[in-house]
Protein backbone atom coordinates (compact mmCIF):
# COMPACT_ATOMS: atom_id res chain seq x y z
CA UNK A 1 0.00 0.00 0.00
CA UNK A 2 1.28 3.45 -0.93
CA UNK A 3 2.28 5.66 1.99
CA UNK A 4 0.88 9.10 1.19
CA UNK A 5 2.86 10.59 4.08
CA UNK A 6 5.99 10.15 1.98
CA UNK A 7 4.68 12.79 -0.42
CA UNK A 8 3.43 15.07 2.33
CA UNK A 9 7.00 15.08 3.65
CA UNK A 10 8.14 16.91 0.50
CA UNK A 11 5.76 19.72 1.37
CA UNK A 12 7.25 19.81 4.87
CA UNK A 13 10.76 20.10 3.43
CA UNK A 14 9.78 23.20 1.47
CA UNK A 15 7.96 24.67 4.47
CA UNK A 16 11.11 24.24 6.57
CA UNK A 17 13.27 25.84 3.88
CA UNK A 18 10.93 28.85 3.71
CA UNK A 19 10.95 29.13 7.52
CA UNK A 20 14.76 29.09 7.50
CA UNK A 21 14.83 31.91 4.94
CA UNK A 22 12.36 34.03 6.90
CA UNK A 23 14.19 33.36 10.16
CA UNK A 24 17.51 34.47 8.64
CA UNK A 25 15.82 37.63 7.37
CA UNK A 26 14.28 38.36 10.77
CA UNK A 27 17.43 37.58 12.77
CA UNK A 28 19.65 39.84 10.66
CA UNK A 29 17.20 42.73 10.83
CA UNK A 30 16.89 42.41 14.61
CA UNK A 31 20.60 41.88 15.20
CA UNK A 32 22.49 44.61 17.02
CA UNK A 33 25.72 43.50 15.35
CA UNK A 34 26.98 46.48 13.31
CA UNK A 35 28.19 44.04 10.65
CA UNK A 36 24.61 43.65 9.43
CA UNK A 37 24.29 46.82 7.41
CA UNK A 38 21.45 47.05 4.88
CA UNK A 39 23.90 46.14 2.12
CA UNK A 40 25.19 43.09 3.98
CA UNK A 41 21.68 41.94 4.77
CA UNK A 42 20.74 42.19 1.10
CA UNK A 43 23.83 40.22 0.09
CA UNK A 44 23.26 37.50 2.69
CA UNK A 45 19.57 37.20 1.83
CA UNK A 46 20.40 36.84 -1.85
CA UNK A 47 22.54 33.85 -0.93
CA UNK A 48 19.74 32.47 1.24
CA UNK A 49 17.32 33.05 -1.63
CA UNK A 50 19.48 31.05 -4.02
CA UNK A 51 19.68 28.18 -1.53
CA UNK A 52 15.92 28.28 -0.99
CA UNK A 53 15.11 28.25 -4.70
CA UNK A 54 17.50 25.36 -5.30
CA UNK A 55 15.83 23.36 -2.52
CA UNK A 56 12.35 24.13 -3.84
CA UNK A 57 13.27 23.23 -7.43
CA UNK A 58 14.87 19.90 -6.48
CA UNK A 59 12.08 18.96 -4.07
CA UNK A 60 9.34 19.91 -6.52
CA UNK A 61 10.93 17.92 -9.34
CA UNK A 62 11.39 14.86 -7.15
CA UNK A 63 7.81 15.10 -5.90
CA UNK A 64 6.36 15.50 -9.40
CA UNK A 65 8.34 12.57 -10.76
CA UNK A 66 7.53 10.19 -7.92
CA UNK A 67 3.86 11.05 -7.54
CA UNK A 68 3.26 10.68 -11.29
CA UNK A 69 4.75 7.19 -11.19
CA UNK A 70 2.79 6.30 -8.07
CA UNK A 71 -0.51 7.53 -9.52
CA UNK A 72 -0.06 5.37 -12.61
CA UNK A 73 0.58 2.32 -10.40
CA UNK A 74 -2.36 3.18 -8.15
CA UNK A 75 -4.70 3.53 -11.14
CA UNK A 76 -4.06 -0.12 -11.97
CA UNK A 77 -4.77 -1.17 -8.38
CA UNK A 78 -7.93 0.97 -8.27
CA UNK A 79 -9.22 -0.44 -11.56
CA UNK A 80 -8.81 -3.99 -10.25
CA UNK A 81 -10.19 -3.29 -6.79
CA UNK A 82 -13.61 -4.28 -5.49
CA UNK A 83 -15.46 -4.72 -2.22
CA UNK A 84 -15.35 -8.13 -0.60
CA UNK A 85 -18.93 -9.08 0.23
CA UNK A 86 -19.44 -12.08 2.51
CA UNK A 87 -22.22 -14.55 1.82
CA UNK A 88 -24.10 -13.45 4.94
CA UNK A 89 -23.95 -9.85 3.72
CA UNK A 90 -25.19 -10.85 0.28
CA UNK A 91 -28.09 -12.72 1.88
CA UNK A 92 -28.95 -9.73 4.07
CA UNK A 93 -28.95 -7.33 1.13
CA UNK A 94 -30.95 -9.60 -1.16
CA UNK A 95 -33.52 -10.32 1.54
CA UNK A 96 -33.86 -6.59 2.14
CA UNK A 97 -34.49 -6.00 -1.56
CA UNK A 98 -37.00 -8.83 -1.80
CA UNK A 99 -38.92 -7.56 1.22
CA UNK A 100 -39.03 -4.06 -0.24
CA UNK A 101 -40.26 -5.30 -3.60
CA UNK A 102 -43.01 -7.27 -1.84
CA UNK A 103 -44.01 -4.36 0.40
CA UNK A 104 -44.18 -1.90 -2.49
CA UNK A 105 -45.67 -4.06 -5.23
CA UNK A 106 -48.37 -5.51 -2.97
CA UNK A 107 -49.27 -2.22 -1.28
CA UNK A 108 -52.95 -1.28 -1.41
CA UNK A 109 -52.23 2.34 -2.23
CA UNK A 110 -49.42 4.86 -2.82
CA UNK A 111 -49.23 5.73 0.88
CA UNK A 112 -48.50 2.11 1.84
CA UNK A 113 -46.03 1.81 -1.03
CA UNK A 114 -44.12 4.87 0.14
CA UNK A 115 -44.12 3.54 3.69
CA UNK A 116 -42.63 0.29 2.38
CA UNK A 117 -39.94 2.20 0.54
CA UNK A 118 -39.18 4.19 3.70
CA UNK A 119 -38.57 0.93 5.58
CA UNK A 120 -36.20 -0.08 2.80
CA UNK A 121 -34.32 3.23 3.07
CA UNK A 122 -34.04 2.87 6.85
CA UNK A 123 -32.33 -0.50 6.45
CA UNK A 124 -29.67 1.09 4.26
CA UNK A 125 -28.44 3.00 7.29
CA UNK A 126 -27.34 -0.27 8.91
CA UNK A 127 -25.41 -1.50 5.86
CA UNK A 128 -21.64 -1.25 5.55
CA UNK A 129 -19.89 -0.14 2.34
CA UNK A 130 -19.54 -3.67 0.98
CA UNK A 131 -23.25 -4.32 1.50
CA UNK A 132 -24.19 -1.02 -0.14
CA UNK A 133 -21.94 -1.96 -3.06
CA UNK A 134 -23.82 -5.25 -3.45
CA UNK A 135 -27.14 -3.46 -3.05
CA UNK A 136 -26.36 -1.17 -5.95
CA UNK A 137 -26.02 -4.21 -8.21
CA UNK A 138 -29.57 -5.25 -7.20
CA UNK A 139 -31.16 -1.91 -8.07
CA UNK A 140 -31.70 -2.49 -11.83
CA UNK A 141 -33.61 -5.69 -11.11
CA UNK A 142 -35.51 -3.97 -8.33
CA UNK A 143 -36.49 -1.15 -10.69
CA UNK A 144 -37.70 -3.65 -13.29
CA UNK A 145 -39.82 -5.46 -10.73
CA UNK A 146 -41.33 -2.16 -9.61
CA UNK A 147 -42.07 -0.94 -13.13
CA UNK A 148 -45.69 -0.33 -12.15
CA UNK A 149 -44.84 1.58 -8.98
CA UNK A 150 -45.52 5.30 -8.81
CA UNK A 151 -42.97 7.72 -10.24
CA UNK A 152 -41.88 8.95 -6.80
CA UNK A 153 -40.57 5.51 -5.81
CA UNK A 154 -38.82 4.98 -9.15
CA UNK A 155 -37.23 8.41 -8.84
CA UNK A 156 -36.06 7.58 -5.31
CA UNK A 157 -34.49 4.34 -6.58
CA UNK A 158 -32.57 6.26 -9.24
CA UNK A 159 -31.38 8.76 -6.62
CA UNK A 160 -30.26 5.88 -4.41
CA UNK A 161 -28.25 4.48 -7.31
CA UNK A 162 -26.69 7.89 -7.93
CA UNK A 163 -25.67 8.20 -4.28
CA UNK A 164 -24.20 4.69 -4.17
CA UNK A 165 -22.17 5.37 -7.31
CA UNK A 166 -19.95 7.53 -5.09
CA UNK A 167 -18.79 4.49 -3.11
CA UNK A 168 -15.06 3.96 -3.42
CA UNK A 169 -12.77 1.11 -2.45
CA UNK A 170 -9.69 1.84 -0.34
CA UNK A 171 -7.62 1.74 -3.51
CA UNK A 172 -9.90 4.22 -5.28
CA UNK A 173 -9.90 6.53 -2.25
CA UNK A 174 -6.11 6.52 -2.13
CA UNK A 175 -5.93 7.29 -5.85
CA UNK A 176 -8.19 10.28 -5.33
CA UNK A 177 -6.03 11.53 -2.46
CA UNK A 178 -2.89 11.20 -4.58
CA UNK A 179 -4.46 13.08 -7.49
CA UNK A 180 -5.59 15.87 -5.16
CA UNK A 181 -2.10 16.08 -3.69
CA UNK A 182 -0.59 16.25 -7.17
CA UNK A 183 -2.98 19.05 -8.11
CA UNK A 184 -2.22 20.97 -4.92
CA UNK A 185 1.55 20.62 -5.29
CA UNK A 186 4.06 20.93 -2.47
CA UNK A 187 5.31 24.49 -2.79
CA UNK A 188 2.40 26.60 -1.53
CA UNK A 189 4.46 28.24 1.24
CA UNK A 190 7.13 29.19 -1.29
CA UNK A 191 4.55 30.62 -3.71
CA UNK A 192 3.07 32.66 -0.87
CA UNK A 193 6.54 33.94 0.03
CA UNK A 194 7.06 35.08 -3.56
CA UNK A 195 3.86 37.13 -3.36
CA UNK A 196 4.87 38.91 -0.14
CA UNK A 197 8.65 39.16 0.18
CA UNK A 198 10.50 42.22 -1.15
CA UNK A 199 13.07 40.09 -2.97
CA UNK A 200 10.34 38.85 -5.29
CA UNK A 201 8.56 42.12 -5.91
CA UNK A 202 8.85 43.74 -9.38
CA UNK A 203 11.41 46.55 -9.68
CA UNK A 204 12.94 45.64 -6.35
CA UNK A 205 15.46 48.33 -5.40
CA UNK A 206 16.81 46.30 -2.47
CA UNK A 207 15.60 48.80 0.10
CA UNK A 208 15.60 46.99 3.41
CA UNK A 209 12.07 46.43 4.65
CA UNK A 210 11.07 44.47 7.71
CA UNK A 211 9.18 41.39 6.51
CA UNK A 212 8.19 39.50 9.66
Amino acid sequence: MTDIKKFEQYEKEIENAVKAFKKADKDMHKSENPYFTPEVIDYELKLQKETLEKTVKETREKFNREIEETIEEQKERANRSSFHVSQSSKDFVENTVNEAVADISLALNDKEALEGFKRFEDKLDSMNEAELYHLRKQLPGMLNELADANDTIKSKLRMTNSALSELKTEEETLLEELENLQLKGVDFTFRRLKMTHRFYKPNNNNTVIRTW
